[in-house]
């Protein structure tokens, strides 16, 4: 503990350091910013909201609650304002990325569901301007409340480890957020920022001063600068659109872009004017470009960034025409861009809860594949497997020895166990390639690091446990010494 900003000291650098709030008022704005990173922390369960010059002055504001406290909730906190985890790096390798939009007045009411409607999303995004604040006589506040919109995030935060999506729509763009006050968009998207949200979408109407300034002070936060058009006039062909691009992309991490259209053929227009993009952008940023309407639900099959989707259980839809995961998943077997596959589970798995999960997973998904469970067999007869015409990718129980010709690749995990057991199949016919994982490592990494930041167990001793399992020594290396 200390009892002013100005207590601390260089020596103090990497310490986690309390300051009460009475004492901190009194220099928190004379602050060594170089130095020291402040974090407003507020127990919601105060009944009151955060202190509004600590939440002004302070570089980030964590909320929390007392009953139940979820330390993991603090700890990714703090590793992604320090920088220590990125999920949009992560996103941004993969072929395809979806977000989930939470429609309702209150995200409790989706907090029980959360773990099925997010099933294939990457992200969820709060629609702010949805969100419903009750008053004491019965009606909603016209705007929710900042105080009331963080217990909001926060709640959604505890549910969920996906990054959140922070939006506020407004009326001209098919939402609810009023259009008279700009400053009342960089108060809220700025307090997203402050909350930590992974993404922070970014109307690109709004007046240049406030979206430079969000884009200078999003710290680790990603902005998604976004475009909508209602008029049906908008043309992917046009001078028009590539400008939009264009200011899009000056303060944008992603550039969004969603329009009306007439005609199935302009959803072609739209991927001519995506591979126009893409070639003349080729270090980005990516863009997210959908046509709304029965009429576009095509470009949202075939869009790659960020696919806004949705799901039966919700209670409506955040855009005319939109689709959910199996939706699309569907649309894209039958244009014959999502193939058939096999996808198997070698070894110890009849009856076990990992088979009944795939199957369910795919059920949820709507993907066409094929999940077969079969014995380990003879030597070899993994290869016999991976070798089928229709291989999509294996789960391995027990697993392999890395050292396995027919798998040219491996990530850091097999390398580093020297253990596989699961199979990827990147690409597709004469292209494809086998990748080389382990799954297992990785969960087991993960549940004994998710109540602390990467900060805290770097430079510390391994934890190994060791396994004969059937033909392969496995060691499961979970903290790996520098």
């Amino acid at each position: 503990m200390a009892t002013s900003f100005s207590a601390v000291r260089n020596e103090d650098h990497g310490t986690v350091i309390g300051i009460a709030a009475s004492d901190a008022k009194g220099d928190v704005e004379y602050r060594d910013r170089s130095l020291i990173v402040a974090i407003n922390a507020h127990c919601v369960a105060l009944g009151m909201p955060p202190d509004l010059g600590l939440s002004a002055s302070t570089d980030y504001e964590f909320l929390y609650t007392e009953t139940p406290f979820f330390r993991r909730d603090l700890s990714r906190f703090i590793a992604f304002i320090l920088g220590q985890i990125s999920h949009h790096e992560a996103l941004t390798m993969k072929p395809r990325t979806y977000f989930i939009s939470t429609t309702f007045p209150d995200v409790r009411t989706a907090l029980s569901n959360l773990d099925i409607l997010s099933v294939g999303s990457d992200a969820v995004e709060i629609r702010v301007d949805l969100l419903k604040e009750g008053l004491t006589d019965g009606s909603f506040n016209s705007v929710p409340s900042l105080s009331y919109v963080g217990e909001q995030v926060m709640l959604l935060r505890q549910r969920t480890e996906l990054p959140i999506i922070f939006t506020t729509r407004c009326i001209r763009e098919n939402g609810r957020f009023p259009m008279d006050n700009p400053e009342l968009y960089y108060e809220y998207l700025y307090r997203a920022i402050q909350w930590g949200c992974e993404y922070i979408d970014v109307e690109v109407w709004l007046p240049e001063e406030i979206r430079r300034k969000l884009f200078e002070r999003r710290g680790n936060s990603r902005i998604i600068s976004a475009f909508h058009d209602f008029s049906g006039t908008f043309k992917w062909p046009s001078l028009q659109a590539q400008n939009i691009f264009q200011e899009s992309r000056k303060y944008g991490d992603i550039v969004k872009m969603i329009t009306t259209i007439n005609s199935m053929s302009e959803n072609y227009e739209l991927e001519y004017f995506r591979s126009q993009i893409k070639a003349s952008n080729p270090d980005g940023p990516p863009l997210s470009a959908v046509n709304m309407g029965q009429l576009g639900q095509l470009s949202r099959a075939l869009n790659t960034v960020f696919s806004p989707i949705t799901h039966p259980l919700l209670p409506i839809v955040a855009a005319p025409g939109q689709m959910s995961a199996a939706e699309i998943n569907g649309a894209l077997a039958t244009m014959g861009q999502l193939p058939k596959k096999n996808i198997y589970a070698i070894g110890i798995f009849r009856s076990t809860p990992q088979a009944t999960f795939f199957e369910k997973c795919f059920n949820e998904l709507g993907l066409p594949h094929n999940f077969i469970s079969v014995d380990r067999g003879f030597e070899g007869s993994v290869e016999a497997f991976c070798l089928q015409p229709n291989f999509g990718g294996a789960y391995i129980n027990p697993p392999l020895s890395s050292s396995q010709s027919y798998i040219p690749m491996l990530t850091d995990a097999a390398r580093t166990i020297g253990a596989v057991d699961t199979i990827v199949v990147r690409g597709e016919g004469s292209s494809s390639t086998f990748i080389g994982d382990n799954a297992t490592w990785k969960g087991i990494r993960a549940t004994l690091t998710r109540d602390f930041a990467p900060s805290a167990y770097k430079d510390r001793a391994a934890i190994i446990s060791v396994k004969q399992w059937g033909r392969c020594q496995v060691s499961y290396l979970c903290f790996k010494e520098s």
